[in-house]
């Protein structure tokens, strides 16, 4: 009965608080038994467990190759894949805060295990295995600390990172204009040096309307547009493809210059490629103002970074998806999530190819 103490004060609490001694605080957010998400869970890189802690590949080889941990091997093997539905289950797989998934580290003590069983059986073998084993054993360790240094700097937020922005990024401690973008869409980018412009699909100065939303740039003699709190989404270009004006083009290029009056907060801007039920890309514009002039050296420059007042260009290219169809819709557009005031101006859409 000893196990109850624990549970005491949190009986107590909720009968207080609730007029219950049992309950559920977690409101909406409940187990999806039936979706789970497990291969998110294990392997994505927004907060999956191997990709944060390669290193416990060995301990899961380790359960199928040593007889040193015979007696351990079937109780490991029952928990793990029954823990692992279960918390995979839950409705947020990525669980957040951490770096991987931190619930799997309640089954480290029972993982160590096989993890020492299958160093130990590598000793076995000639030295070639034995030293190509530690070496990428080493190479494990290396990746988690290198991880580990990022997310302490602001260089990589786990649970919203991806494959290509963390292996651009492993070793490297300082964020560049294409990385912030990588990080965004989850796409390599191009060489733009070796790029060939097709054409231009559309562009938008804003020099002629009257419209409210337009106010003058007395700067430069010109007109952007101002966005008010209650315009959440502008459709800047719709543009429907024809390969007779795509041709050979491999690249979709979007452009713009921006400023925004303050500091957003969680809610960025974002300028986003949509292409019905093909592709879907938003590339945030508050953390790449002064991006590409930007002295490292000298400011601290990571994810959340945020320059209010002042003019920044920004531009990323996406892949055209081969599946693309005569007539399919192409907008682009900005998305305002948290209604906040953005300037802009300068707005293009062009193609290239290689």
């Amino acid at each position: 009965m000893a196990f109850i103490i624990p549970l005491i004060p949190q009986l107590v609490y909720w009968k207080a608080v609730t007029g219950k001694y049992l309950f559920y605080s977690y409101g909406d957010q409940d187990f999806h038994w039936r979706h789970p998400k497990i291969i998110e869970g294990l392997f994505y890189f927004s907060n999956g467990w191997l990709p944060y802690s390669p290193i416990m590949l060995f301990a899961l080889v380790g359960l199928f190759f040593s007889k040193s941990i015979k007696k351990w091997k079937w109780s490991i093997m029952a928990i793990l894949p029954v823990y692992i539905y279960i918390i995979y289950s839950w409705w947020c797989y990525r669980y957040i805060n951490g770096l991987g998934s931190r619930p799997m580290i309640h089954l480290y003590p029972l993982l160590a295990f096989p993890l020492a069983a299958f160093i130990q059986y590598l000793g076995r073998f000639n030295l070639l295995i034995k030293t190509s084993a530690f070496a990428l054993l080493l190479f494990f360790i290396s990746v988690n600390l290198c991880l580990s240094i990022q997310q302490i700097e602001g260089v990589i937020w786990s649970e919203e990172s991806n494959g290509p922005f963390t292996l651009q990024m492993l070793y490297r401690t300082q964020l560049e204009y294409n990385d912030l973008v990588v990080n965004d869409i989850e796409e390599f980018q191009p060489d733009s040096t070796r790029l060939v412009k097709v054409a231009t699909l559309g562009e938008e100065s804003y020099n002629d309307s009257v419209s409210a939303h337009f106010v003058s740039d007395t700067a430069a003699g010109r007109k952007y547009v101002y966005h008010t709190l209650d315009l959440e989404i502008t459709n800047i270009f719709v543009f429907p493809y024809h390969k007779q004006v795509f041709k050979d083009a491999i690249w979709i290029k979007c452009s713009g210059d921006f400023m925004y009056p303050q500091s957003p907060g969680y809610d960025k801007h974002r300028l986003v490629l949509d292409i019905d039920k093909r592709l879907w890309e938003g590339c945030k514009i508050e953390n790449k103002i002064l991006g590409r002039a930007m002295d490292t050296s000298k400011i601290k420059f990571n994810l959340d970074f945020s320059k209010p007042n002042r003019w920044g260009h920004i531009s990323f290219y996406t892949c055209i998806p081969k599946t693309m169809m005569e007539g399919d819709i192409i907008k682009l557009f900005l998305w305002n999530t948290g209604r906040n005031d953005l300037y802009m101006k300068n707005l293009k859409l062009e193609i290239f190819r290689e």
